[in-house]
């Protein structure tokens, strides 16, 4: 399984927007590992969004907007 890297657009109440870039590979390597593809795209894109929002870059009430 190859998944092929893509991005994620948020936007939150502030009006502050970014684009998470996720890394297929990290999807893939979760999956070779008996993770179900599902809960891998879950956990990669749930990381992405957190480590954002630590660094303050957007808010936890943001929303996908693509």
């Amino acid at each position: 399984m190859t998944t092929a890297d893509y991005s994620v657009k948020l936007r939150d109440s502030q009006c502050r927007t970014i684009e998470l870039f996720i890394n297929g590979a990290c999807i893939d390597e979760l999956v070779a590992s008996g993770i179900p593809e599902y809960e891998a795209v879950e956990s990669v894109q749930g990381n992405a969004f957190w480590n954002a929002v630590a660094a303050g870059e957007i808010g936890e009430d943001a929303w996908i907007t693509n």
